[in-house]
């Protein structure tokens, strides 16, 4: 019964669980890049309207 398998272990080889590790830390540097900016607009925002 490897059909759901399949579609997790197609990059199982040597490489393919650093490869996965590599892309889940790029994608979440990425989400905290856009988390920050976001942050900081609104706080910009937000001291422009209290001034």
């Amino acid at each position: 019964m490897g059909g759901e398998d399949g579609v997790f272990c197609l990059p199982c080889g040597s490489g393919g669980r650093e490869m996965f590790m590599l892309f889940l830390r790029e994608c979440r540097k990425a989400l905290y890049r856009v988390y920050k900016q976001y942050n900081y607009k609104a706080l910009r925002k937000m001291i422009a309207f209290l001034q």
